[in-house]
């Protein structure tokens, strides 16, 4: 008896917990790979439940786009991509070190753009005779990051709808062959582990240019490769911020060799 009563409170609780996650969206982001850890550990099930109510989340956010003004800019955003703000603007994740905001007249990559959060923010810093290169793969975000680039009247940046790597047709080395750039002075990655093929296929512009790089880096091997590889083009990381909630590192590289 006393079994059956606990088991039915157990499952209460179960539901409560599963409803308020889905009612209330926000705190899906809340919950931790160590949390998603311990549900686990005491019911399979209630695992398998979060992740799909998760993966119904974030289809849902895809599909509503809304138009907001922050400040200066007008974004047309979807709902996940307010997280997305939250990083560059709030936490301001690629401006905690001074000397790798972008400067007036810098060529700039921002290699998975999104919706162009950072891209407009570069575009203001650069002046007219900059420019922001912004690629993003995913088609549905590029169209907003074209829209958002059109609707605040961005002159100085050049969106790339394409999936960034080490091939050639696909590499830093060849947009900065075909759109004839005389330096490069930033490049920013955000693009979910390719990261280190990305930089492979960025040799001749790190020999040449040496632009400072930040990247977010999405795991311990993942990092300790591209540490050692940009070791070889004489970078040293100069900074990092482990973010332990989200699971990256936003890591600062500096060509120290003149």
């Amino acid at each position: 008896m006393i079994k059956m009563k606990i088991g039915r409170i157990v499952n209460n609780v179960k539901e409560i917990v599963l409803t308020s996650l889905w009612s209330r969206k926000s705190l899906l982001y809340l919950i931790t790979k160590d949390a998603l850890k311990i549900l686990s550990f005491f019911d399979r099930r209630l695992i398998r439940k979060y992740k799909y109510f998760l993966e119904k989340y974030f289809q849902e956010d895809k599909k509503v786009v809304k138009r907001k003004r922050f400040g200066k800019f007008i974004f047309w955003l979807r709902k996940g991509d307010l997280l997305l703000l939250k990083e560059v603007f709030l936490d301001k994740d690629y401006f905690l070190l001074e000397s790798f905001l972008p400067e007036l007249n810098n060529i700039v990559f921002d290699l998975g753009a999104g919706v162009g959060d950072y891209a407009l923010f570069s575009s203001i810093r650069i002046g007219k005779r900059g420019k922001v290169i912004s690629v993003e793969a995913d088609l549905q975000t590029f169209e907003l990051l074209k829209k958002n680039v059109k609707e605040n009247n961005l002159k100085n940046v050049i969106p790339l709808n394409m999936f960034v790597s080490s091939e050639r047709e696909h590499s830093i080395d060849f947009i900065v062959e075909k759109l004839r750039l005389r330096k490069v002075d930033l490049i920013k990655m955000d693009i979910e582990g390719e990261e280190y093929n990305a930089l492979k296929g960025a040799i001749k512009t790190i020999r040449k240019f040496k632009p400072k790089i930040i990247i977010e880096i999405h795991s311990k091997n993942l990092r300790e490769k591209i540490i050692e590889f940009l070791k070889n083009y004489g970078y040293d990381l100069v900074f990092e911020k482990e973010k332990k909630e989200h699971g990256f590192y936003l890591s600062y590289f500096k060509c120290i060799i003149a």
